[in-house]
């Protein structure tokens, strides 16, 4: 009896904190291009984290491309794949800096596709993001960081002094 009184609390404890699982991770790879250049690249999954650059590696100036999405600056192509609780990402919000990125769907041969692509400027002083991929599934939290010795280049191919 004392057994079966615990479980129910246990279960009860369970239900009111919320305890469910959390949603996985999104899958980030650069995108094709390799926008802003051949630097190392590392995602750590489980703590959400992007590693950039290494010491004597250089993060290219890339020209605004509205098509894409691009703003000028020293920015990287990042290729970001929905969780697999996320069913489609055309609600999805990214927000860094105060900005906020939507419409972000890719669609090929008329099918929206299960990632978008994602162009953060590296200079920035907050290299985090934050994507809402809908209604209900909001603040998954990623982290940007420029691995120490990486160099940015300006719009003529000059080393950017610091």
């Amino acid at each position: 009896m004392k057994v079966k009184i615990c479980l129910i609390l246990v279960l009860c404890v369970l239900v009111l904190c919320g305890c469910e699982e959390k949603m996985s991770s999104a899958s980030i790879t650069r995108d094709e291009a390799k926008t802003g250049g051949s630097l190392s690249f590392v995602y750590d999954m489980h703590d959400r984290t992007i590693y950039i650059g290494g010491e004597g590696e250089f993060v290219q100036y890339t020209a605004e491309n509205i098509s894409k999405g691009i703003e000028s600056g020293n920015v990287i192509g990042l290729k970001i794949e929905a969780p697999n609780e996320v069913e489609n990402v055309s609600e999805t919000v990214v927000e860094m800096n105060g900005k906020v990125y939507k419409n972000l769907a890719v669609e090929i041969n008329g099918n929206e596709q299960r990632f978008f692509y994602f162009y953060p400027d590296l200079q920035s002083e907050n290299l985090t993001f934050s994507i809402d991929w809908n209604e209900r599934l909001k603040g998954q939290s990623y982290k940007l960081v420029l691995v120490k010795g990486t160099k940015f280049l300006d719009e003529n191919g000059e080393v950017v002094d610091e």
